[in-house]
């Protein structure tokens, strides 16, 4: 090789790893998908490593009579599930089931005219009887809440499964069995096959859903201390682990997904709090005033929304508008680091989420599957719009569609 040949060699090396990282960082991003509510009520799936937006339906309208969709929600083998109500009185439904399978249509399998959607939760595991899945929907009546369970195979069947209010669930994570609170006092355990339902002893205290572990048949709940306190209780078969007690608020629980931590806001004080649950052992996270928090797929971070404090990181994205705003920060397990982002006013569906955050964070993820990226809805001066924070950057969050929320496949 010559000498000008080396020269032209050597300069283009550079050029060519930069080309490697860049495809290498685009494939880890291939097959990241998430919804979308659109603005106009129609779904939109949005590919982030083509930020490719493609519809999922195309016949939403806000004109009279008004037919619109919202809440998508993933099933962890690819089935898209979403709500709709249709106020065309030739064609009349308060509430629409439609799932779109993998490579498939979106199909209706269910609608009533006097039910409304409140919430719906996909089992992350076949059901037990093998090559098909449930997607657990719960509605209010003038009767009051009730919830149903679709079950999505080569056919669909729709069964109803029991009222109550409140009602929150989860569900095991082999799909068999589910964990309830009904009543605000009632706890119980569901299963599937049999159709059978089992009332604990205990007495639910002051939080509203319950959590199976992701990894076991461990339960997390809260439960009515004998003073009217609540604790925070594990349940491993017949033992009972305390990992906080005297607690006099309201509290939001969940598991890390490696079931070795749990997260626990007391939502009156905005305290939030990361608990060992083999030890016992609490760490204080440094922030107040927490409305909301959201496990990372890792395990390793803590996505938490509180009130902006002014402390944003250098590009995080500033809200132009006057009054309270709301900030994304992720804390770190293993550093230490508390990390801000970007602030932001919620938009409507995102209000509604963060009321619900401790059921709505499993069955409508806001970060994706490599923990890389928080998705949510913002309210801007130009409209509602959906936005993606990358963790892994210190440009500001991006928007990537006009939409009320966005909720990444798992």
């Amino acid at each position: 090789m010559g000498k000008r040949m080396r020269k032209v060699a050597i300069l283009l090396i550079p050029l060519l790893l930069l080309i490697l990282a860049m495809s290498a960082a685009a494939q880890g991003d291939s097959g990241i998908r998430l919804a979308i509510t659109g603005t106009d009520g129609n779904i939109y799936v949005y590919d982030v490593a083509s930020e490719d937006l493609s519809s999922v339906t195309s016949d939403a309208s806000f004109d009279d009579p008004a037919r619109f969709y919202d809440w998508p929600t993933w099933s962890t083998d690819g089935q898209l599930a979403f709500f709709g109500t249709n106020l065309d009185p030739n064609n009349f439904f308060g509430l629409g089931i439609y799932i779109m399978q993998e490579g498939g249509e979106p199909k209706g399998v269910f609608s009533a005219q006097d039910e409304i959607f409140t919430y719906a939760y996909w089992s992350p595991a076949d059901c037990p009887a093998g090559n098909c899945r449930d997607l657990a929907v719960l509605y209010s009546t003038d009767a009051g809440l009730a919830a149903r369970v679709v079950r999505a195979g080569d056919e669909y069947t729709v069964n109803d499964l029991a009222s109550g209010g409140p009602f929150y669930w989860d569900w095991s994570p082999d799909g068999a069995s589910m964990f309830w609170a009904r009543f605000g006092t009632t706890l119980e355990i569901y299963d599937v096959e049999s159709n059978q339902v089992e009332r604990l002893d205990d007495v639910q205290g002051l939080a509203q859903a319950v959590d199976w572990s992701p990894v076991d048949d461990r339960l997390l709940a809260a439960t009515q201390a004998a003073d009217g306190t609540t604790t925070l209780m594990v349940f491993d078969g017949d033992e009972r682990i305390e990992l906080a007690t005297g607690i006099s608020g309201v509290i939001a629980l969940e598991w890390s997904p490696d079931g070795r931590h749990a997260g626990m806001l007391i939502r009156n004080t905005g305290e939030l709090f990361i608990i060992d649950t083999q030890t016992g052992q609490q760490e204080a996270m440094p922030a107040r005033e927490v409305i909301a928090f959201f496990w990372a797929p890792d395990s390793n971070q803590m996505a938490y929304i509180g009130i902006d404090t002014g402390n944003n990181s250098p590009g995080a994205k500033r809200v132009q508008q006057t009054g309270p705003q709301l900030q994304w920060r992720v804390y770190s397990l293993d550093t230490g680091a508390d990390s801000p982002y970007d602030s932001f006013l919620p938009s409507e569906d995102m209000i509604y989420y963060l009321n619900f955050f401790d059921q709505f964070a499993r069955s409508h993820r806001l970060w994706s599957a490599d923990s890389r990226y928080i998705v949510y809805g913002e309210r801007t001066q130009n409209g509602e719009v959906v936005s993606l924070i990358d963790v892994q950057s210190p440009n500001p969050a991006r928007v990537i569609a006009e939409g009320g929320i966005g909720i990444f496949e798992w």
